[in-house]
C-alpha cells in the first residue's frame, strides 16, 4: 500500500513539475529547433552561394586565358572582365571570389593606366580582407600604384612601420625606389642594401636587378650628392627603380 501511494505521490509530482516547467522547456527545445533549421538554411545558401561565385569566377578566368601573358587584353575583353566582376561584388559580395575580382579589376585599371580606380580597389581589399589572401603583397601592388600616381609619401607610408615577414626584400626594394625618386639617394642605397641581404629567393634574376640598383646609387659610398643637382639629377635621367623591380622580373 505505502509502495502504491508513493507510486502516486511521485506520478502527481511528475504532473505538477510539468505544469509549472513543461512550456519553458518546450520552449526551449522550440528555439534551439528553429536556431538549428536556420543555420542548416544560411549554411546551405553560403555554399550554393560559394559555388556559384566559383562559376562566375571561372568565366572571368576563362576570358583572361584567351589573351597570352605578352598580348595586350582587348578592349572588348576588358569590358566584358569587367562586368563579370561587377556581377560577382554585387551578387555574391561577402565571398572570397569577390575579392579576387576586385583584385582583377585593379590589375586592368593599372594595364590601362587608370590609376585612381586601381588604387580605390585595392585599399577596397584591403579594407575587406579575408584570411585566404596575401595582405602584405596587396599593399606592396598599392604602394607601387600610390608611387605611380606621384603620391610617393602616401607610398612610402604603406611599407614602412610594419612587419613584413617573409616580404621583407620586397618592401625594402620599394622603399630604396620611393627614396630614389625622391632624390634621396643615401636612403634609397640603404634600402637596396637591406633588400639584398634579406633576399632569400632561388631567382638569380631578383638578385642581379638589386645589385644593378645598388650600383646606381653607388656614388653615394664615396662622395656627398650635391642638393643643387638633386633636383636636375630627378628630372633629367630616369632612375631604374621606375624602369624594373626584382618583383617584375619574377622575384
Amino acid at each position: 500500500m505505502a509502495d502504491h501511494i508513493t507510486e502516486e505521490e511521485q506520478i502527481e509530482a511528475l504532473k505538477n513539475w510539468w505544469f509549472r516547467y513543461g512550456k519553458r522547456i518546450l520552449l526551449v527545445f522550440g528555439v534551439v529547433f528553429v536556431g538549428f533549421l536556420i543555420w542548416q538554411y544560411v549554411d546551405q545558401q553560403q555554399r550554393n552561394e560559394s559555388e556559384l561565385a566559383s562559376e562566375n569566377f571561372a568565366r572571368l578566368v576563362e576570358e583572361l586565358s584567351r589573351h597570352g601573358v605578352s598580348q595586350p587584353i582587348s578592349r572588348d575583353s576588358i569590358q566584358i572582365i569587367g562586368e563579370i566582376a561587377d556581377s560577382i561584388n554585387k551578387e555574391y559580395r561577402d565571398t572570397f571570389y569577390s575579392q579576387l575580382a576586385t583584385l582583377t579589376k585593379a590589375r586592368l585599371d593599372v594595364e590601362q593606366d587608370e590609376l585612381d580606380s586601381a588604387a580605390k580597389e585595392l585599399r577596397l581589399v584591403m579594407e575587406n580582407r579575408s584570411d585566404e589572401l596575401d595582405y602584405l603583397i596587396i599593399r606592396l601592388r598599392l604602394a607601387r600604384v600610390e608611387s605611380a600616381r606621384g603620391n610617393i609619401e602616401e607610398a612610402l607610408s604603406l611599407v614602412q612601420g610594419i612587419d613584413t615577414g617573409s616580404h621583407k626584400s620586397l618592401y625594402e626594394e620599394a622603399k630604396g625606389d620611393f627614396h630614389l625618386i625622391q632624390g634621396n639617394r643615401a636612403a634609397a642605397h640603404s634600402a637596396y642594401q637591406s633588400a639584398l641581404d634579406a633576399n632569400e629567393s632561388r631567382d638569380n634574376i631578383s638578385v642581379v636587378v638589386l645589385q644593378m640598383k645598388l650600383r646606381e646609387v653607388a656614388d653615394v659610398l664615396y662622395e656627398k650628392p650635391d642638393p643643387n643637382n638633386i633636383q636636375q639629377d630627378t628630372l633629367s635621367e630616369k632612375p631604374l627603380s621606375e624602369q624594373i623591380t626584382s618583383e617584375e622580373a619574377g622575384g
